[in-house]
């Protein structure tokens, strides 16, 4: 049987079957479009069957009335949601849905041909544009949610991060604090320049000298070599940066006239750079073991009775 163009029914039925594939090839071409525009955690078939139920949504929209603007902006939001975020992919789903949509559209669920979506969007008419700007609008709105979702998450994240940092920070210098208040031997921090910066008890207690009285002071001032002149020399070379540390014994005679011995060790700190930035000073008090090696020496070369040297010596 034909009908009164002369069409056969089943070229009727040809022309008008299968409105699936129809969507189905332009979900693969919108698929094959948005191909390198951006990493999404999906297959290649994942994508095509993603975009195949977008793709009815779009084909509903165009007979929807004023509904078809909400159904665009969700699929540009999916759109976003699927991590299609660059300018390509909005750029190329806007050219796919104006060049491929209406004839995929043309057939309704029945199999029969949609008359008002086909002749409203043949020519490339106001619905199919207005269709087109609805997901521009919604891929825009969930692009700048997302990239505000994410920047307030960074700066939680950095916030979070500095916190953490700050609390560090505090907890080490509470147990340096507490390292330097409290050790039993003299702990000084010097600027680049050789004057003191800071000084615990024990250093104070070690020279006879306030701590107040020390800061500020050359350490030239407050370790003067009696027994070991070439204290000065090394300490010039390490603010020098000839050397990074030295160690020797040293003798300093206190405000009181007590001499006291001294086992000292300088280190030089550098920053980033590698540029001087402070120097520490760690002090053993060896009073008493020098005293004991100069009485051992002295009895065991002098005679304990009447103080003359013996054949030792």
């Amino acid at each position: 049987m034909t009908d009164p163009s002369g069409a056969t029914a089943d070229d009727a039925t040809a022309d008008v079957a299968d409105p699936g594939d129809r969507l189905t090839s332009f979900a693969d071409q919108w698929a094959r479009s948005l191909a390198g525009t951006g990493f999404v955690p999906m297959t290649a078939a994942e994508v095509r069957r993603y975009l195949r139920g977008h793709a009815e949504r779009l084909a509903e929209a165009l007979g929807a009335g004023p509904q078809r603007l909400d159904h665009g902006r969700e699929v540009g939001a999916a759109l976003v949601e699927a991590n299609f975020r660059s300018p390509a992919a909005i750029r190329h789903t806007t050219a796919t849905i104006v060049a491929g949509l209406a004839t995929a559209a043309a057939v309704d669920g029945d199999g029969a041909v949609d008359g008002d979506a086909g002749d409203g969007v043949a020519g490339g008419g106001d619905e199919l544009a207005e269709l087109a700007g609805a997901v521009v609008e919604g891929f825009t709105l969930a692009s700048r949610a997302t990239t505000l979702a994410e920047q307030e998450h960074l700066q939680r994240a950095a916030l979070a991060a500095m916190r953490a940092t700050e609390r560090r920070r505090r907890a080490t210098e509470a147990r340096f604090r507490a390292v330097f208040a409290e050790a039993a031997v003299g702990i000084g921090l010097l600027d680049a320049a050789g004057r003191v910066i800071e000084v615990n008890q024990t250093m104070a207690g070690m020279l006879g000298i306030p701590i107040e009285d020390m800061l500020g002071r050359s350490v030239a001032d407050l370790v003067r070599p009696s027994s070991a002149p070439g204290t000065l020399g090394r300490f010039q070379a390490l603010l020098n940066g000839e050397m990074d540390h030295f160690r020797l014994d040293t003798a300093r005679r206190r405000p009181d006239g007590v001499m006291v011995y001294l086992d000292l060790s300088m280190s030089m700190v550098r920053d980033e750079r590698g540029a001087p930035a402070f120097v520490i000073g760690v002090a053993l008090d060896v009073t008493e073991r020098c005293e004991l090696q100069q009485r051992l020496w002295h009895e065991a070369r002098y005679d304990a009775l009447t103080g003359l040297p013996n054949r030792t010596l």
